[in-house]
């Protein structure tokens, strides 16, 4: 054997090697991220603005607090993925099956993947490169173009090691507003401002893109504490709760409140009116009547409408450590409550004895102040989260309104009648107050009773919490006509809370009689009363009815912050409109539909605009797409049928409003235009029996059984007439064509001449 074919072998050998190595380098499972979870993985390390003070710049000189903070919720609020922390919810593989869809997760190459499926195509695959939240649960931040990260529906339980859906079993279908790839789910827009230090969303309108930054990952110190860039080296800096009880607070408030953002650059220790809209129960759907949490609120807003929150001033820092998120003291064994609540009383707090008051031993479940005060609500499936309204708990509501109460939600093999009869046997009176006379108010105002309205007059001028005085006001903002109304609200124009006066502008804004008053809230001190003056006057006559440049550009800036979800493309729909500028109208609320096309309002108030501008095909091929596109589509129907109507056609009219009734049996204006409709045809019989329909479903609507009356009396039949007349004033006393038409009826000599 000579050398040269050995030493040929050799190379060949050493070749393969070589080969193999680097093939092993290649698709080896690599470790993530290391140790450090914040430490900058390649996809998103241009996003860091470097250079910034970070949470670690502060742990020299602060120690004990950096120890209370790195094991926090703010600490853990958002996160790169790490292989210690998460390899487990991928491996080994896991599947998800909501309804439609279904998910599995698995290790790709070592690296986390996410494939989805479902009807609407083939399988598609995902990388996660973030996360959000720690316990207790975690959701994934996938990149998407354009500098998008989208949160996962899909949630990791790390305590019961398994996924779930954050929106139940059957997740939400493809295309929805709220759907994981969709809007309602972009991380730069909902989620990343209250998950991350410094947070710029930096949204570029032309590309529709991002160019996301922030200074650290997760709530650090600098999210809440204002410090100058030079502090490590001159630490001269306060903190914000050494400045001030109410500015601290409202720092808290920028993320535990359900908010709109007016700015996007909220600093720790200003003030929240300035950069934030509270969202309030002036509209069903996010509070029960009495003020319980029933939507995401996130806190805040329950806790301004507590009399410990709005009339007492107690702080977050009362109960809360603001680096751990702990409380100050164990509230299982009502220290904490009772740290204010004891003989002499803090705070202006009631003393308490809590045997006495509970009638529950000492120990037990029913003797704990937050159990029953601070009932628990679970959100996203597995995240329960204490009310912080502070509300005694009345089984009474729960028997009338539906209003969940404490005994029940404790005693589930109890029923409501057992629960209100031991509340009535050891309380009586003491829970017939304010608290269950305004939660059936409200349940009549949410309802739309037209004598709630009045009674809500005088409810107003009792109220001593600005959030609950706020919210009344928005409940009467569209009844500015009614009398007396207007008078009440213009009272409280110059209130000592922002959140009133805002609610006050926005009301009278309706009316332009009131003008005036709107004008002058242009000089308020507070960005958000200012702002609801401002788009009061541009949404009439566009940017040049406000005089002040500086206003401008605060209304403008307002309208970027939001351009990027659909409520915020509509109100720059909204302005274009105002200055006649259509085309840019109507291609902002094309962009809106674009991004949420599941939503009814964004297809009818396109319509209006068309109709308003005498494009009546237009506004009917609009509701024709939205009749083709969402799931309920009967009220899109209905206002297609008052199109047809409008274009002379009352057969396609009559076509689209029983189209209406047959997906939305319930909707009793549906069945009331049907039987306009029919009248018209004179089709009196029909006519009537529509109406009937309508005031069968809707029995506090005047406008049903008068318009019966109407019939009755041409068909003849004046004393069914005159019973529907009296079945209008029942329900509106106030109702004007009843009861001028009973008076003809009643004394018909008086209107001969």
């Amino acid at each position: 054997m000579t050398l040269r074919p050995i030493k040929k072998r050799f190379l060949f050998l050493l070749g393969v090697c070589i080969l193999s190595g680097l093939i092993f380098a290649l698709f080896r499972q690599p470790e993530w991220i290391k140790s450090d979870p914040r430490r900058e993985a390649p996809r998103v390390v241009a996003s860091f603005n470097h250079g910034a003070l970070t949470s670690e710049s502060c742990r020299e000189c602060h120690a004990e607090i950096f120890e209370d903070w790195k094991l926090s919720h703010h600490a853990w609020a958002n996160r790169l993925m790490n292989s210690e922390l998460d390899r487990a919810a991928f491996e080994p593989p896991h599947e998800l099956d909501a309804g439609d869809a279904s998910a599995k997760f698995h290790l790709r190459r070592g690296r986390p993947e996410i494939i989805t499926r479902d009807n609407a195509g083939p399988p598609k695959r995902f990388r996660p490169e973030m996360v959000l939240a720690h316990k207790p649960l975690r959701q994934m931040l996938v990149p998407f173009d354009g500098g998008r990260w989208q949160a996962t529906e899909a949630a990791w339980d790390p305590a019961k090691k398994e996924w779930f859906n954050v929106f139940g079993p059957h997740g939400r279908p493809p295309g929805d507003w709220g759907s994981w790839s969709g809007r309602g789910m972009n991380w730069n827009s909902n989620c990343a401002a209250c998950h991350m230090t410094n947070f710029q969303k930096n949204y570029d309108i032309a590309t529709d893109s991002y160019n996301s930054r922030w200074d650290e990952m997760g709530i650090g110190c600098t999210q809440c504490h204002t410090v100058t860039p030079n502090h490590l080296k001159e630490p001269t800096g306060k903190s914000v709760s050494s400045i001030d009880r109410v500015r601290a607070m409202e720092t808290c408030l920028s993320c535990h409140s359900r908010r709109e953002e007016l700015t996007l650059n909220f600093k720790p220790g200003e003030s929240y009116a300035d950069h934030y809209r509270l969202a309030l129960p002036d509209q069903s759907g996010l509070y029960y009547p009495d003020g319980q949490a029933l939507d995401e609120v996130f806190v805040g807003g329950s806790f301004l409408m507590s009399r410990m929150g709005g009339v007492a001033k107690v702080n977050c820092l009362d109960c809360h450590d603001p680096h751990s998120g702990e409380t100050l003291l164990p509230s299982a064994n009502n220290a904490l409550c009772m740290s204010c609540h004891a003989t002499p009383g803090r705070l202006g707090a009631v003393s308490i004895d809590p045997v006495a008051h509970s009638h529950h031993p000492d120990g037990t479940t029913g003797n704990s102040c937050i159990e029953c005060h601070m009932t628990f609500t679970t959100y996203m499936e597995r995240d329960p989260r204490r009310d912080h309204g502070f509300h005694s708990p009345d089984p009474l509501l729960t028997k009338e309104l539906g209003i969940p109460n404490a005994c029940n939600k404790c005693h589930t093999d109890k029923s409501i009648e057992w629960a209100v009869e031991w509340s009535e046997r050891w309380y009586g009176n003491r829970l017939d107050r304010r608290q269950r006379a305004r939660a059936r108010l409200v349940s009549r105002v949410y309802n739309s009773d037209p004598k709630a309205f009045s009674d809500l007059i005088h409810f107003l001028r009792d109220e001593d919490i600005p959030a609950w005085r706020a919210a009344f006001v928005g409940m009467l903002e569209g009844q500015i006509e009614q009398p007396g109304i207007a008078e009440a609200i213009k009272n409280l124009a110059s209130d000592s809370d922002p959140l009133v006066r805002s609610s006050v502008i926005r009301a009278l804004s309706r009316s332009e009689q009131y003008r005036d008053i709107v004008r002058q809230a242009l000089t308020d001190s507070v960005r958000l009363v200012r702002l609801s003056a401002s788009w009061a006057l541009a949404q009439r006559n566009g940017l040049t009815s406000i005089p002040q440049p500086e206003l401008r550009n605060e209304l403008t800036a307002w309208l970027q912050a939001g351009a990027d979800q659909p409520a915020g493309a509509t109100r720059k729909g909204q302005l274009a409109f105002a200055e006649r500028r259509d085309e840019e109208a109507f291609g902002w609320y094309e962009r809106a539909i674009s991004w949420d096309p599941l939503s009814i309002p964004l297809y009818t108030d396109l319509a209006v605009m068309k109709s308003a501008r005498r494009d009546l095909a237009g506004a009917l091929a609009v509701l024709e797409r939205g009749i083709r596109s969402v799931e309920q589509p009967g009220d899109l129907a209905m206002m297609a049928g008052l199109v047809e109507a409008e274009l002379g056609n009352l057969s396609g009219a009559e076509t689209r409003l029983r189209e209406a009734v047959r997906h939305s049996p319930r909707l009793a204006r549906a069945w009331y235009n049907l039987g306009l409709l029919l009248s018209q045809k004179n089709r009196l019989s029909e006519a009537i029996e529509c109406l009937l329909k309508a005031e069968n479903i809707e029995t506090n609507v005047a406008d049903y059984a008068y318009a019966q009356a109407t019939l009755y009396l041409r068909s003849g039949a004046t004393q069914s007439a005159i019973e529907s007349l009296n079945r209008a004033l029942n329900a509106d006393p106030t109702h004007e064509p009843s009861r001028q038409l009973k008076k003809r009826l009643e004394n018909p000599e008086a209107f001969k001449n």
